[in-house]
């Protein structure tokens, strides 16, 4: 699979991902929905792909899914993504929304073909890196939290989603009714996140926030400061629930040597909010604490704050780390990266590029 593709590096498609707005460097093999999927441009790498695949799917991977989750259907998307060098790094923690049940095949080895790779998270803060080996397959429902961090080296994956039905028109957000009802704040934020109105996603996120998880007091929190389902904009609401976002990722880092996404994304929130109040040293601190906690958007603006002075002192060697980190993670990162190398430092163009 992986040589079919190494060969044409540009049918790999580029769009903007909808979890972290990065290029997706995704090929399409099998689509109930993307047109991409019937591009006749590709048709032919594609049937090529299918012919690997499909016996795959047929006899192993379809019936361990259907043993493992009966209620599970048919595969309405499948796609081979990369993680190269100087191409995306990361993939954002977040739930596969339009899958009920996701399995993801390595092509690669940890350890011996890039570090890091695929993680899961509790939403509280506990992040774990599986270190799958070629062939090695993740089976999950859509309420893991997920992502991936390619550390050093190169990854490619396939990956499929499974709906509920056999002809791919299941409604999501019917999904883990039964849970959210009972008051499961993991299902009622996977709920909001599906909702078919503003005013339905408000309610489950105000719901499972109150119930004390991280992730959906953050996103409560953001409802709250974009006025979303026709709410006022609170603002200062919104730094409140940042901050017990924030405190839970804390107390569960407390048992925990690994990296808190939690309180780092949290960190980010609350230093936009002091940025807003003109407390530019408290915003400083905010990032700082958030970039130490591995959150790329807090990282990019910790380079911001050394690189123009604001908030404490003018660093620009300090500006250009944090950048340089931050790049595995967001666009804007990648951009004053270069920035720094090419005009900043002039003589380390090959940097740069």
């Amino acid at each position: 699979m992986k040589r079919l593709l190494e060969d044409a590096p540009d049918d790999f498609d580029e769009d903007i991902d909808g979890v972290d707005k990065m290029i997706t460097y995704e090929f399409i093999i099998s689509s109930a929905g993307a047109q991409k999927a019937h591009d006749p441009v590709r048709s032919a790498r594609r049937a090529q792909l299918r012919r690997i695949t499909e016996p795959i799917l047929r006899e192993r991977i379809q019936p361990f899914v259907w043993a493992r989750y009966p209620k599970a259907g048919a595969v309405c998307h499948s796609m081979i993504r990369r993680y190269l060098e100087r191409e995306r790094r990361t993939h954002d923690t977040h739930w596969d929304i339009p899958s009920y049940v996701s399995v993801v095949v390595s092509l690669d080895s940890s350890g011996q073909d890039f570090e890091g790779g695929f993680f899961v998270t509790t939403g509280n803060g506990e992040k774990s890196f599986i270190p799958l080996q070629r062939g090695d397959t993740v089976v999950h429902q859509s309420d893991l939290l997920h992502g991936v961090h390619v550390r050093h080296g190169e990854r490619w994956s396939w990956a499929m989603w499974f709906q509920d039905s056999w002809d791919c028109s299941s409604r999501a957000e019917s999904w883990w009714q039964q849970e959210a009802e009972a008051r499961d704040p993991v299902a009622q934020t996977l709920r909001a996140m599906r909702a078919a109105t503003q005013q339905e996603s408000y309610s489950w996120l105000q719901e499972a926030a109150q119930a004390g998880f991280p992730r959906a007091q953050l996103y409560f929190g953001k409802a709250l400061e974009d006025g979303l389902a026709h709410h006022a904009p609170d603002p200062p609401a919104a730094a409140a629930w940042f901050e017990r976002s924030r405190l839970g990722g804390e107390i569960d880092a407390c048992a925990s040597a690994e990296i808190v996404v939690e309180a780092g994304l949290e960190g980010y929130f609350l230093g936009l909010w002091e940025q807003k109040r003109k407390n530019l040293t408290g915003a400083r601190q905010l990032f700082e604490e958030g970039a130490r906690f591995g959150e790329g958007k807090a990282m990019t603006e910790l380079g911001v704050a050394y690189r123009d002075g604001w908030g404490g002192a003018k660093d620009l060697d300090l500006a250009t780390q944090w950048f340089e980190r931050a790049a595995d993670f967001t666009v804007e990162a990648m951009h004053q990266s270069y920035l720094m190398y090419s005009q900043v430092r002039w003589p380390h163009l090959e940097r740069a590029s």
